[in-house]
């Protein structure tokens, strides 16, 4: 978290002691200056997606940070909107360090949100896959039950009409019907 220097500050500070409006005028409009400039500066090292999309300016005293706030020329809107630069004091960084936090936990489980979600749509399209190849399995299944069925009738059919014949021994058929062992 870059710092601004508390110097233009100070200056700021002297002048209004001093009750020197000019003085104050300027110093104002001197640390508004560097402010910006120190926005500029810290925009940099911006750079998505490997940073976030916005830098935290950390400026060292609540009076500082109010006193760039109040800014007539809207300092802290300048720059957030020129530079993707947020202001934070004393008595915020610490909430805005969590809100941050909270927020990247929100964005880490959306992603692993979408990605439970891409696997069981990828899932489902192997089910439906998996179910049709069932379905065809069945079917042949049942065909193959079919031909057994058949085969049972005929083979009752056979040794009904069979029935009357004298069997020989295993030997002697084995040996009439060549399949011996």
């Amino acid at each position: 978290l870059p710092q601004v220097p508390m110097e233009d500050y100070l200056r700021l500070c002297d002048a209004a002691d001093m009750g020197d409006s000019e003085g104050v005028r300027l110093a104002r409009k001197a640390l508004e200056m560097r402010v910006l400039s120190e926005g500029k500066t810290i925009s940099k090292y911006i750079n998505p997606p490997h940073t976030t999309p916005f830098a935290v300016m950390y400026l060292a005293t609540d009076s500082l940070y109010a006193e760039v706030l109040s800014s007539k020329e809207n300092i802290a809107d300048r720059l957030h909107d020129e530079y993707g630069v947020l202001l934070a004091g004393p008595s915020t960084i610490t909430a805005l360090l969590s809100s941050l936090a909270m927020g990247f936990r929100t964005v880490a489980l959306n992603q692993k949100a979408n990605e439970v979600m891409d696997l069981l749509s990828a899932a489902k399209t192997q089910y439906e896959k998996f179910g049709i190849a069932l379905e065809k399995a069945k079917k042949k299944i049942d065909e193959a039950a079919g031909s057994i069925d058949d085969a049972q009738k005929r083979n009752s059919i056979i040794v009904k009409k069979l029935k009357g014949v004298e069997e020989l021994d295993t030997v002697a058929a084995d040996s009439l019907l060549g399949t011996e062992e």
